[in-house]
């Protein structure tokens, strides 16, 4: 079976502490469905073409229906209220190719 991700590029945070809070509480419920962290790029990040340095992660689960399952978790939807008001993510849950 193929494997789930998620990739998240924050477009706006107006408080970082905001998100630190929120990777906090979601990182349990993340790791509950075998979502594992593969990389996190903030300020050591390298753009390229039409890119933006944007603090950005991916997530990797066992396949795409536990991505979408630990999405829709409520406890983990719950955390998304944690964000400061005028954050922006980019959130994609998408199939792996092998």
């Amino acid at each position: 079976m193929k494997k789930g991700y998620w990739t998240v590029a924050y477009r706006n945070i107006p408080d970082f502490a905001s998100v630190k809070a929120y990777a906090a509480a979601a990182n349990p419920i993340i790791a509950s469905y075998g979502g594992k962290v593969l990389g996190f790029a903030g300020d050591d990040i390298v753009v390229h073409e039409q890119g933006m340095p944007l603090l950005s992660v991916i997530v990797e689960f066992d396949n795409v229906q536990k991505a979408r399952e630990a999405y829709n978790d409520p406890a983990y939807l719950a955390t998304l209220e944690m964000f400061a008001p005028g954050t922006e993510r980019d959130f994609r849950i998408f199939e792996g190719a092998v």
